[in-house]
């Protein structure tokens, strides 16, 4: 479903960043079907689930000022 809006989109954003971080298995290098919280803890991280859900961001704005301010040839970090 395409997002109307910002408020819209970080709206379904949200119930994403849950599912990827806490219910979804992830496959790379080392995880084996664990998920990131789950890997966390079995490296001895004990954190409550509320550590890896960071609040979706909207970069649009920040993006297009740092174009328009330094043109398009912008350095990725």
């Amino acid at each position: 479903m395409a997002s109307r809006n910002t408020e819209e989109y970080l709206d379904n954003a949200f119930p994403w960043q849950v599912f990827y971080d806490l219910y979804r298995p992830h496959y790379g290098v080392g995880m084996n079907g664990l998920t990131p919280m789950e890997k966390l803890r079995e490296l001895g991280v004990d954190v409550p689930d509320e550590f890896v859900l960071f609040p979706p961001v909207e970069l649009d704005r920040i993006a297009t000022a740092i174009v328009l301010q330094a043109g398009y040839d912008v350095p990725a970090k």
